[in-house]
């Protein structure tokens, strides 16, 4: 569920541009049982999140694609 919340924050611009906003956000607030306060909440917290997670420099060890054999761009 985080993920989703953060999914739909993060991309909020874009699902806007398309027009699936209202659609994405009337099933989070049927899945979780939210109301708009409550989901407009969990958006905030997912951007606070998000945020923070800028901060740092990530990187992604994909060596265990190489030793399986799988190629990767």
């Amino acid at each position: 569920m985080a993920r989703l919340v953060a999914n739909l924050a993060v991309t909020d611009i874009d699902r806007r541009a398309l027009g699936i906003a209202p659609i994405l956000e009337e099933h989070m607030k049927r899945v979780n049982g939210w109301s708009d306060r409550q989901l407009a909440e969990a958006i905030e917290r997912a951007y606070e999140v998000w945020e923070q997670r800028c901060e740092w420099n990530w990187t992604v060890d994909l060596s265990w694609l190489e030793e399986s054999g799988y190629v990767y761009v």
